[in-house]
């Protein structure tokens, strides 16, 4: 009799064994799904503020760009002429504004700096003379 109660005692204890290793085991899956859920979300979190500091900096750097190639047209269109490596930087800085999704602004400006005569000579660019005044910093 001792054997079949030592039998019956290792069978409820194993089924509870069993079962409780079985309610740890879905526990653990659980965790480990919610965990790769939320760290789905945060990646995708992470990326979208990625996204979003990205066109930031695309719409100040063009912003910058369109600057500069309005500077450097202007400048042109007083001398009434452009320098070989005036154009070439403006060539290339346009391909590039281009490429962020520059405007047409900046391709009508282009169209009027093309009939331009070249120069060659960089002595026949004036000097540009600064007359504001610079202020010092405060700290």
């Amino acid at each position: 009799m001792n054997a079949t109660v030592l039998n019956i005692f290792l069978s409820v204890f194993t089924a509870a064994i069993s079962g409780a290793l079985a309610i740890i085991m879905k526990n653990i899956n659980d965790d480990a799904r919610d965990y790769r859920k939320q760290r789905a979300e945060q990646e995708e979190e992470l990326k979208k503020r990625q996204e979003e500091e990205q066109a930031k900096r695309d719409g100040a750097l063009l912003a910058m760009m369109r600057t500069m190639l309005k500077e450097n047209a202007d400048r042109c269109f007083e001398k009434g002429f452009y320098t070989v490596e005036e154009r070439e930087i403006y060539s290339t800085l346009y391909k590039v504004y281009k490429m962020y999704g520059g405007n047409g602004v900046i391709d009508e400006m282009g169209n009027r700096l093309r009939p331009l005569p070249y120069e060659q000579s960089e002595d026949k660019i004036p000097k540009r003379r600064r007359t504001d005044k610079v202020e010092p910093m405060q700290n």
